[in-house]
């Protein structure tokens, strides 16, 4: 991801932190937790709006440089995760 946004610094990002296969639940499972703490970790707050779903094990962090530009940008990448993801609606 890092390298991602040194090439462009405007780029978005989003994760589900998949449970395991074993009885685990999607809400706020291991690969979440393990994620969320990295993205807190290397992605600023001044450039990146995070948006957490504990609840479906989601991340986003939303470029605040494309946020400006582009104020449905949420709600947009939400809508696709929604429709790209059977358990996330």
């Amino acid at each position: 991801m890092l390298s991602i946004y040194n090439d462009d610094d405007m780029a978005s990002f989003g994760f589900i932190g998949a449970n395991g296969l074993d009885e685990e639940s999607t809400y706020c499972t291991k690969r979440y937790r393990v994620y969320s703490t990295l993205m807190a970790t290397y992605f600023s707050d001044n450039d990146f709006y995070h948006k957490e779903n504990k609840g479906k094990s989601s991340y986003m962090l939303i470029n605040r440089k494309m946020l400006l530009k582009e104020p449905n940008l949420i709600s947009d990448i939400e809508n696709f995760f929604v429709s790209e993801y059977e358990h996330f609606g």
